[in-house]
């Protein structure tokens, strides 16, 4: 059973802020989660607070049968941080203030879970 949720570490690439393969923090998904339940009346909100609860699901399965390790989820939000900090100076270089918002945000959250 627990080899069915792999999920893989969010490599990035393009610069969207509604990617989900893009989140690997635990802390963002829940900060995710609650913003996308909060807008549930909106149909596609609503669809994408089921897909990151299945993802924190996911996540938190990995976790507990062994398949992801405290080390391998620390590299992953520590390369996440990396790239949602240069996905934020794209879009803020593009004139997409709000997107890197959203970047520098996530990455303010991730640091603080690594620190804590």
């Amino acid at each position: 059973l627990c080899s069915l949720f792999v999920v893989g570490g969010g490599g990035g690439g393009a610069y969207d802020v509604n990617n989900l393969d893009d989140l690997v923090s635990n802390d963002v998904m829940e900060a995710e989660l609650l913003k996308a339940r909060q807008n549930a009346k909106d149909p596609d909100m609503a669809d994408r607070a089921e897909q990151i609860q299945l993802k924190l699901q996911m996540l938190q399965t990995q976790v507990a049968c062994g398949l992801l390790t405290q080390e391998v989820y620390v590299e992953r939000i520590k390369k996440r941080i990396v790239l949602d900090k240069l996905a934020a100076k794209a879009a803020n270089g593009g004139g997409d203030k709000a997107a890197a918002l959203v970047f520098l945000r996530r990455a303010k959250i991730m640091e603080k879970e690594l620190a804590e």
